[in-house]
């Protein structure tokens, strides 16, 4: 099938690819941008790959990879044509056991250089290993081992009606569900939150969020995808570090949660001593209530309306 007529993630990334292959898609705090065109083609590395060790848009596949531009790419990729089930890389062996045996996975996506836990569950439990090295200057670039086959229209990627997307809930009252989302939904939402905040291809997101967690990956980085804009992918939430991010990739929104906006909040000489010409269009708070005062300290340090 051709994958631009289908509300399905390998539609919304190829689909930019035609209209603005040029245009930047993922960015690093360390290396150069991918845009849309080169995104593409990784997202088409990954089907090959998977297609390649036997596995169908039914398998579930766990991905194991720190925050960044590789996971952002690896997430994509494995969603687009399986069912792609992230996890924190800080669980330990007992906890990698269960959710790798809770939601059936089939094989695991990480680092040729991790050799923690999450091999050593993944491999006595057999499960097929995909090992990724970073290749080259771009953000996201990464080769998968064993060797993807060469991409051709036999490859096939998942239908809006697949699931694309399996998370737990926190498991702090009860046993941690799991919770799929299919292609349609995924597509659904992200569309839904670009629209909401009116979200358009001159907007890029600073992500401070783990991309094992729904706010992350729909809120910040699918719904930003989806309007054509960037995604400036860092290591995680540095209540520090994060002013010389603004001051390097100038995004014009961020999202995250109540207790990161509180210790951003305090620091707000140091926001306007390193980037003091930068201004958010908005600021995002999800996940949890914002208090009343955080509220306004944020909006007094960034000068941007919360929403």
């Amino acid at each position: 099938m051709n994958p631009i007529d289908f509300p399905t993630l390998a539609s919304l990334v190829e689909g930019q690819a035609r209209t603005q292959p040029a245009a930047p898609a993922i960015l690093s705090v360390r290396s150069a941008a991918i845009d849309y065109a080169g995104l593409w083609q990784q997202v088409q590395a990954f089907a090959g790959a998977l297609r390649s060790a036997g596995l169908s848009p039914a398998s579930r596949v766990a991905v194991v990879l720190p925050n960044g531009p590789e996971m952002a790419v690896a997430f994509l990729g494995v969603a687009s044509c399986a069912t792609c089930a992230p996890l924190n890389p800080a669980f330990t062996e007992a906890e990698f056991r269960f959710y790798l045996e809770d939601v059936g996975a089939r094989a695991v996506v990480l680092l040729r250089d991790d050799h923690g836990p999450a091999r050593a569950v993944a491999t006595e439990m057999g499960l097929t290993l995909l090992e990724i090295q970073r290749m080259g200057d771009q953000a996201g670039t990464l080769l998968l081992s064993p060797p993807q086959q060469a991409f051709s229209e036999k490859v096939v990627f998942s239908a809006p009606q697949d699931t694309a997307l399996i998370l737990h809930t926190s498991g702090t009252t009860a046993r941690p569900k799991m919770v799929p989302l299919t292609q349609a939904q995924l597509w659904a939402s992200a569309s839904s939150i670009a629209g909401h905040l009116a979200l358009t291809a001159a907007d890029r997101c600073l992500n401070v969020m783990p991309l094992f967690h729904i706010h992350c990956l729909v809120g910040a980085s699918l719904s930003t995808l989806r309007a054509g804009g960037s995604v400036v992918c860092t290591p995680g939430f540095e209540e520090r570090t994060i002013f010389d991010w603004i001051a390097q990739h100038h995004p014009t929104w961020t999202t995250a949660v109540p207790t990161m906006h509180q210790a951003w909040a305090a620091h707000g000489d140091l926001y306007r001593s390193k980037a003091p010409g930068h201004r958010f269009r908005f600021v995002r708070s999800s996940s949890a209530a914002l208090p009343p005062h955080t509220l306004r300290a944020l909006q007094a340090v960034t000068g941007a309306p919360v929403v």
